[in-house]
């Protein structure tokens, strides 16, 4: 439309330009031709669906008592301390994951515990004592995944 407009005109610029009469009758008013549908998104958006968010399994929150659970439960990270810990003071001391068994234990958890636990190499904390044991976590395999992505594709 813009490209027609400008072809008209070039007549009328030429004629000007030479002293000739102008013929107006060319320039016509024009009404662009909108497809208003391809700014739906902008005047009617749609809302997002979030899926809710799950707690994730073996989390250790860093209350005093669960690290003491921790620790009862599992009663080799209070001696691997105790056993290590002129090397831990030696190589850093002013490092907080070493200062007592609670701090210790915590970073045990971080950094071994947990992935113990779902190796099932450890048992979940609060599984010992209490009377009905928690249930460990699974793992999900390749081939769970693998259907779990593609069964909205078969749709």
């Amino acid at each position: 439309m813009n490209q027609n407009a400008l072809l008209a005109g070039l007549q009328l610029q030429r004629n000007a330009i030479l002293g000739k009469d102008m013929d107006y009758s060319t320039l016509q008013a024009m009404s662009p031709q909108m497809d208003y549908s391809a700014l739906s998104g902008l005047t009617q958006p749609e809302g997002l669906t979030f899926q809710p968010i799950e707690p994730m399994k073996n989390a250790f929150t860093t209350t005093q008592n669960e690290i003491q659970t921790y620790l009862d439960e599992n009663p080799d990270i209070a001696a691997d301390y105790q056993r290590q810990l002129p090397q831990f003071r030696e190589g850093d001391p002013n490092n907080p994951n070493y200062r007592d068994v609670q701090s210790y234990a915590k970073w045990h958890y971080d950094n071994i515990g947990k992935y113990e636990i779902e190796q099932g190499k450890r048992a979940p904390i609060g599984s010992k004592g209490s009377a009905a044991p928690a249930q460990s976590s699974q793992l999900v395999t390749t081939e769970q995944m693998s259907k779990i992505l593609n069964s909205g594709q078969e749709r």
